[in-house]
């Protein structure tokens, strides 16, 4: 159906639009009645490696350490030590553990092994629960990260530390639950609307030909009269060849002339 066609059934079943139209709009505007506003915080973290460097002296053969800019060095290990935190947040147990004390469990980890950087997102319809929730994230790794270097018996001076790059002390209010509700609405209403007007339409178009023969979607100056032909009837060709009766010699003959010869009074 093309955009004349669909143009013309807006104008025969205006109502159906008006009508579907008024119903989008009150469900749209109801979202907010039954769909709850969430907040939301942002926060990420950065792991930096650390300050100083032994440096082996060839000439005296001793090591000294040199101090260095950690943030120049950010590659390596530290997005394998980014992605292992990242993995760990994921888990059940720590979820479960988040849960136990009230927190959100349904927080979003990210992390790439090439990047030292975690991304944190929290959504919840409590903003205290909300910010709690980060407070905690960011509070577990930095403890998590102590434990792991502790275990592992990490010199003082190699010891990685964790930084907060980022983080929202302000929940805001996320709107992104009450929004996909009313893009879904108003699609599905808009198509819905168009759907029942192009089959009203039908409906009544086809009962108006089967009654007066009027296709009204035809346009012009005047209505175009459906009208419908008997198929014609199909006539054979004649055979090449057809016996014709000859005609009946006639009873008075002619003097002098000869009669037909029995052979001729048929004639092809």
């Amino acid at each position: 159906m093309d955009l004349e066609a669909l143009l013309g059934v807006a104008m025969r079943r205006w109502y159906v639009f008006v009508a579907g139209l008024a119903l989008t709009a009150y469900l749209v505007a109801s979202v907010p009645n039954w769909v709850s506003v969430t907040y939301s915080v942002n926060g990420a973290v950065l792991l930096i490696g650390p300050s100083v460097e032994e440096v082996f002296d060839p000439e005296t053969g001793e090591s000294s350490l040199e101090e260095v800019n950690p943030l120049l060095r950010l590659g390596g290990a530290l997005g394998q030590i980014a992605e292992t935190l990242a993995l760990q947040l994921q888990s059940e147990r720590v979820r479960s553990s988040f849960w136990e004390q009230g927190l959100d469990p349904e927080y979003f980890v990210g992390a790439d092994a090439r990047s030292p950087t975690i991304q944190l997102y929290v959504e919840n319809d409590d903003p205290d629960v909300t910010r709690d929730t980060m407070e905690a994230l960011m509070r577990w790794m930095e403890d998590e990260l102590a434990i792991q270097q502790a275990g592992f018996g990490v010199d003082e001076t190699q010891i990685v530390s964790l930084r907060r790059v980022s983080f929202d002390n302000q929940v805001g209010e996320g709107l992104t639950a009450q929004r996909r509700a009313m893009v879904l609405i108003l699609g599905s209403g808009g198509l819905l609307t168009l759907m029942v007007a192009v089959a009203v339409d039908g409906i009544f178009v086809r009962r108006k030909i089967r009654r007066d023969g009027i296709d009204p979607r035809q346009r012009g100056d005047r209505e175009v009269v459906v009208t419908t032909r008997e198929p014609a009837a199909v006539s054979r060709p004649p055979s090449d060849r057809q016996l014709e009766p000859a005609p009946e010699p006639s009873s008075s003959v002619d003097n002098g002339s000869a009669s037909a010869p029995r052979g001729e009074r048929w004639k092809r």
